[in-house]
């Protein structure tokens, strides 16, 4: 008898005056159908954490969404019990907790938040904030050892790291030094992963930042639900 099919939530919340979320989403929602998940979408994060019994994956796509303090901490509790966490590209802008826009309690406001990613946008570094540069990856982490290095023109996050930071699985190489574009990092039970690509439709359209975001659904769903078709995608 086939195992159940994973239950994967897809949260946007915030403008797409800068982010297109609408078409990341629509791209998102189809890599999780297409690793044999049940992919659904949802706006905001109040049904959510509302829920008696959370997803067993969970894609963050926010873009300076609501995200109180308390629904940061009902997240997180969900991700340290077991449901995998994929958080993309401006999922990790905290409004008021960073150098472009630093505000007074922001990173109290944020900490939980912060903590769970393991990163957090700071700016877009010196001008110019958007190049074509090269995807370097970490050919031994299960989410890109498929993936070759790859060049892609995207904008530029530099972040801060928690403490202790998570892994840092692709980068690019900046003039100060290595950018993170995807983290990875076990949490409590869960797993979580950040990717810095996702800005529009150029980075949804590029085959390898489909086939990492692929291999981040797989990699942090629960290991004893996790298909074995699911498995095989980071493989293949």
């Amino acid at each position: 008898m086939p195992p159940d099919p994973l239950h994967c939530r897809i949260v946007v919340a915030g403008d797409d005056v800068w982010e297109d979320l609408s078409n990341g989403i629509d791209q998102v929602k189809r890599l999780a159908t297409d690793a044999d998940m049940v992919a659904e979408l949802e706006c905001g994060l109040a049904r959510v954490v509302g829920e008696s019994t959370s997803p067993q994956v969970m894609v963050l796509f926010t873009a300076a969404g609501q995200f109180t303090p308390e629904q940061q901490r009902r997240v997180d509790a969900s991700v340290r019990a077991g449901t995998g966490l994929v958080a993309i590209h401006c999922s990790a802008y905290f409004p008021g907790f960073n150098a472009d826009d630093p505000r007074p309690d922001a990173a109290q406001y944020w900490s939980t938040a912060f903590h769970l990613l393991g990163v957090r946008y700071d700016s877009h570094g010196p001008q110019p904030h958007e190049t074509t540069f090269t995807v370097h990856v970490d050919s031994d982490h299960p989410i890109t050892r498929t993936v070759t290095d790859f060049p892609i023109h995207h904008e530029h996050y530099h972040v801060v790291m928690d403490d202790p930071a998570p892994q840092v699985v692709a980068w690019r190489e900046a003039d100060a030094a290595r950018e993170p574009v995807m983290t990875a990092k076990q949490w409590g039970q869960g797993r979580v992963v950040w990717l810095q690509l996702g800005h529009d439709m150029r980075a949804f359209g590029c085959p390898e930042v489909r086939q990492l975001l692929t291999n981040a659904l797989v990699w942090v769903a629960p290991r004893e639900s996790q298909a074995t078709s699911n498995a095989e995608a980071v493989n293949r």
